[in-house]
């Protein structure tokens, strides 16, 4: 099949029975059969162009050997179809750009590593993620409509090196306020300590985790705290090989800046930006001065701050 070639037409059932690996990345088909019979089939990757496919429930009962599933521009609503479960050897599961309700059905998938449900439009994640104690990779970038995740679910996901989150608006909680509710706490990042990759956006400052040394093993990462960057529709941050990049903006105290987690990104940045600040005058020229000898420090900005 030619690179970039449209794809309208599902392959032959002969056709199918051989085939290792399935890949369709521009396709525009109207349709998808009931049921693909691909005893053999490793990866199957299939992007819909056009409207949001349906998935029938028996979809995937025919490839139970399968451990790649990346799918994109799927109706996967009220929830995925039954005969997931069965994909028992599944490692990567993406789903990009799909509609999501109840996807709760991944429990099944034990042998998952990793998880993508990028640009895909949910609103809460299922506590049962949380089960998935193999993960380790976790992307919700541009699911911007997501602001609920369980209390303990992250904490509970001990074997995670990625954390994706940008342009995720998600109402965090915090473990030190009276007024606790069952949302996630940026807190439970403290638990992660194989996390070598983190990229997210917090709105508050004031839901900042309090000395957390896990963000001393951060290899890349992507932090945005304030609201001064909520403008970005499409989080274009994507935590690089190189890439260490922490910004604050609008900060209403000045706690998070003595606070020993923060330092610790303070001192491994390579991009810093810091922006109206006017609270913290006093505190940031003696931060100003530390970064003078942060020799990796490739880029600072500052913005009504000092």
């Amino acid at each position: 099949m030619k690179k970039y070639s449209e794809v309208k037409q599902w392959p032959t059932i002969d056709q199918l029975q051989k085939f290792h690996q399935i890949i369709l990345p521009w396709s525009y088909i109207n349709e998808l059969p009931e049921k693909l019979e691909c005893p053999e089939l490793r990866l199957l990757l299939l992007h819909n162009i056009g409207d949001n496919l349906k998935v029938s429930d028996e979809f995937f009962s025919g490839m139970r050997a399968l451990t790649v599933l990346d799918l994109y521009g799927m109706m996967l609503t009220p929830s995925p179809a039954p005969s997931l479960s069965f994909l028992t050897n599944l490692q990567t599961l993406i789903l990009a750009g799909c509609e999501l309700e109840d996807i709760s059905i991944v429990l099944e998938l034990k042998s998952l590593e990793i998880l993508s449900l990028e640009r895909s439009v949910i609103i809460q994640l299922p506590e049962e993620i949380g089960q998935l104690t193999n993960l380790r990779m976790l992307n919700l970038t541009n699911c911007s409509r997501l602001r609920f995740i369980p209390a303990n679910l992250i904490s509970s996901l001990t074997c995670l090196e990625e954390l994706y989150m940008g342009n995720c608006f998600i109402q965090w909680d915090v473990k030190r306020s009276k007024d606790q509710s069952n949302n996630a706490s940026l807190e439970e990042l403290g638990n992660l300590s194989h996390l070598t990759t983190l990229d997210i956006m917090i709105q508050d400052s004031s839901v900042w985790p309090r000395d957390l040394h896990v963000f001393a093993k951060l290899e890349r990462y992507n932090i945005f705290i304030g609201d001064m960057w909520k403008w970005s529709l499409e989080w274009a941050g994507g935590a690089s090989e190189s890439s260490r990049t922490l910004k604050l903006a609008e900060s209403k105290s000045t706690s998070i800046l003595s606070d020993y987690g923060f330092n610790l990104l303070l001192k491994s940045a390579e991009d810093l930006c810091l922006a109206q600040l006017q609270r913290a005058r006093g505190v940031l020229y003696e931060l100003l001065l530390s970064l003078s000898c942060t020799p990796q420090l490739r880029d600072f900005s500052s913005s009504k701050s000092v």
